[in-house]
């Protein structure tokens, strides 16, 4: 998030593009909910992926 907002201020190109890290989130989430479970989970996901706890 830092290097996009840094992106931003300086007028330049993101050195990692949204979709990227996208998918990097999604692998995490993907992560999370097998270990929940104990299953495998296929990718890309289907659904919206889970709020943050307070």
């Amino acid at each position: 998030l830092r290097e996009f907002v840094e992106a931003v201020r300086e007028d330049r190109p993101v050195t990692i593009p949204g979709e990227e890290g996208r998918r990097a989130v999604e692998v995490v989430e993907a992560a999370y909910r097998s270990a929940e479970t104990g299953r495998e989970v296929s990718l890309p996901l289907e659904g919206t992926c889970r709020s943050p706890k307070s």
